[in-house]
Order: C-alpha cells, then sequence, then structure tokens
C-alpha cells in the first residue's frame, strides 16, 4: 500500500518565540512563533490575517544577532476562539535573502 505524502516540503521544528507579522497595510502586530521549518512557520497572532496576504515575518532569537526577518503569504487560518488564531506562513523564497540565518536559528533548535 503507498504511504501518504504529508503536505509538506519540509519538516517543522517546535519552536517558542516571540516573533512580529508585519502586512503592507496594517504594519507590525505581535504574534508568537509556534513552529519553523526551512518552508515556513506557524505563528499565533492576536490581530486578523488574510489567508493570500502577503506578510513579514521577523524574529528576535537569543542566537542571532540581527533579527530573522522572512517574506511569506499567509496559506491558512485556524481561530482559537474570538481573541487569536494560529496562521500558517508559507516562505517566498525568491524573496528570502535571510536564508543562512533562518538555517541557524533551525540548528540550534536542532533542527532534522
Amino acid at each position: 500500500m503507498p504511504s501518504e505524502r504529508h503536505f509538506r516540503a519540509f519538516a517543522r521544528r517546535a519552536i517558542q518565540l516571540p516573533a512580529t507579522v508585519s502586512t503592507p497595510a496594517d504594519g507590525p502586530k505581535p504574534a508568537r512563533l509556534v513552529n519553523l521549518g526551512l518552508g515556513g512557520a506557524c505563528v499565533s497572532v492576536s490581530a486578523g490575517l488574510d489567508v493570500g496576504s502577503v506578510v513579514t515575518l521577523q524574529v528576535n532569537a537569543p542566537n542571532l544577532w540581527d533579527p530573522l526577518v522572512v517574506p511569506a503569504t499567509v496559506a491558512w487560518i485556524r481561530w482559537e476562539g474570538r481573541a487569536s488564531a494560529h496562521a500558517g506562513l508559507a516562505f517566498n523564497h525568491a524573496l528570502l535573502s535571510g536564508l543562512p540565518a533562518l538555517v541557524e536559528l533551525l540548528v540550534a533548535y536542532r533542527y532534522d
């Protein structure tokens, strides 16, 4: 029997770090990084985001000199009550200049 293929191309690592999600229209909003991989991330946010909107994820990690700044698109939203949601972000690798910092952060959290 063939195995089912997971919908992600890259594995994710559970990481709890403060983050900021910015949209061109609304500016930066506080968020919390839930998991992170080479292809994307999940963040917990209190402000609404729209599926398909372009965002910038910024993460301040203790092992990085500068914040990790990653362009992304909102792939999905799952509301956790009225005040918060989890949002799946797909990274835009064509615009990703911070790939070395992303890899450094993943290595620090023992990315497999």
